[in-house]
């Protein structure tokens, strides 16, 4: 039994029953810490290819208009052996939004990373007020948009970091993945959970549903890997492929595929 709980039984013997009633009313309208899920987390691309730019709103202003919300954004970095590189917070003014240029923010703090996880927690600046108790437990969604050449690619993330993160089921991507003029296909994939995982990627003939190509892949805790299939290595290359993984290291890291053209073209989109 806690302390508050004990309290709680021994008032209740020596206080009547109205004044109770009043205490746990006035506890019922006492402002409580802000429920939050843990981070919410996607890949970050910065290899010379892709550029990533986070972009971050003061969702608390569109929930809650008429509470005058200032907010702090906390964006974690993580490189792709899960080392954390860097945190940013990002002030959010009442209906604020920011963008972040991942590169730029890097050369700042002279962070040298090709990719890894992003990981988000919005919070408000007074987070204890009452009318935040409407929200329930609260979710810090944003966005990631990707830049290549020749394409955008925009990811709404909603996997959350910790060890909370079971490992995912085997997983088959619904796209057709044509290789008319393709040079290249890499799978961005990251781990949001709190141990390494061990996965396959793998390439399928659309039509047959032949493994074409497999690639092991240990991914580190809130690390990420990517995984390079070059079609001239490959044996066969049929006109249509699909990508597959044997698992997923968790339950929502879906991987992005980043399609590399003769032309220099890029392409970039979620599995």
């Amino acid at each position: 039994m806690t302390a508050i709980a004990s309290a709680q039984r021994l008032l209740a013997k020596v206080l009547p029953e109205s004044a109770m009633k009043s205490l746990a009313s006035l506890r019922a309208r006492l402002p409580l810490h802000l429920p939050q899920a843990p981070p919410i987390a996607v890949m970050y691309v910065n290899d010379g290819v892709t550029r990533s730019f986070v972009g971050i709103n003061n969702f608390y202003s569109f929930l809650l208009a008429d509470e005058i919300t200032e907010a702090i954004a906390e964006l974690q970095f993580f490189a792709f052996d899960g080392a954390r590189v860097l945190v940013h917070r990002v002030p959010l003014a009442h209906f604020g939004a920011e963008t972040i240029d991942v590169e730029a923010l890097f050369a700042r703090h002279d962070i040298a990373s090709p990719y890894g996880i992003v990981a988000a927690q919005i919070t408000p600046r007074h987070p204890r007020r009452d009318a935040y108790r409407e929200l329930g437990r609260v979710f810090s969604q944003f966005f990631v948009f990707y830049e290549g050449a020749g394409s955008v690619a925009q990811v709404h993330p909603l996997s959350q970091i910790g060890a909370h993160n079971a490992v995912g089921e085997p997983f088959e991507s619904s796209q057709l993945i044509t290789t008319a003029g393709l040079i290249e296909l890499d799978v961005l994939q990251y781990n949001p959970s709190a141990e390494a995982r061990a996965i396959e990627h793998r390439l399928l003939d659309a039509e047959t549903r032949e493994i074409v190509a497999r690639a092991p892949a240990t991914i580190r805790a809130l690390g990420a890997c990517c995984t390079q299939f070059r079609l001239a290595e490959l044996a066969a290359v049929p006109e249509r492929l699909l990508f597959s993984a044997d698992r997923l290291p968790s339950g929502n890291s879906k991987p992005m595929l980043r399609r590399r053209f003769a032309s220099g073209i890029t392409t970039m989109s979620h599995a």
